[in-house]
Order: structure tokens, then sequence, then C-alpha cells
């Protein structure tokens, strides 16, 4: 029996070393297929990182741009700010310039009204004496 004994202790001892090594491979492969995810996705975070670096920089262009623009957007709001006030200053001016010229033009055409008066009277006066 006992030579019976030992050879149930071993088989069951085989058992159990045989359960433990195939509970250890199923962990070894568990741990193998992590591994695998784990530089995969270190993998992604580092290409992640870079596609940052890439994306960051465009922003940073692209934001400097933008200032720019509005840099060049306010100057031209000032240009424009100013040529319509010396636009506006011209106009008053020239309607200043215009009524100065109505007004002589019209005295001028009362000086011309009364020289022609002035001759005509002058005409007529000549023709009464050479009566």
């Amino acid at each position: 029996m006992t030579g019976v004994n030992i050879e149930k202790g071993e088989d069951q001892l085989n058992a159990q070393a045989k359960d433990l090594r195939n509970t250890f491979d199923k962990l070894k492969k568990k741990s193998d297929k992590l591994w695998k995810s784990i530089m995969s996705d270190t993998n992604l975070s580092e290409e992640l990182v870079k596609e940052i670096g890439r994306v960051s920089e465009r922003l940073k262009k692209v934001q400097h741009r933008i200032e720019l623009r509005l840099r060049a957007k306010k100057e031209y709001g000032k240009t424009i700010a100013q040529t319509e006030q010396a636009y506006k200053s011209i106009m008053d001016q020239s309607k200043g310039m215009l009524q100065v010229l109505e007004f002589q033009a019209g005295e001028a055409e009362e000086a011309d009204e009364d020289n022609q008066a002035e001759a005509a009277r002058q005409k007529a006066a000549m023709s009464d004496d050479g009566l």
C-alpha cells in the first residue's frame, strides 16, 4: 500500500505541477499580451505627443498671423478715418469756396447789369443830345 500511496501522491504531485505549469503559462501569455498592449499604447502616446507638438507649432503660426492681420486691420482703420476726415475737410472747404464764388459771381453779375444799364443811359443820353 505504501507503494500505491506513493504513486498516488506522485500522480497528485504531477497533476498539481501540471496545473501549476498551465496556470503559469496562462499568466505568462496574459503578461505578454499586456506588455504588447503597453508597447502599443506607448507608441500611440509618443505619436500623439509628436502630433500635439506639430499642432501646437501650427497654432502658434496661426495665432501670429492673426495678430499681424489685426494690426494691419487697425492701421487700415486709422487710414480710413484719416482719409474720411480729410475728405470731409476738403468738402467743407469746397462748400465755402463755392459760396464765395457764387457771391462774387452775383456781385459781378450785378455790376455787369449796372454797367450795361449805365451804358444804355449814356447811349440814350447821347442820342437825346444828338437830336
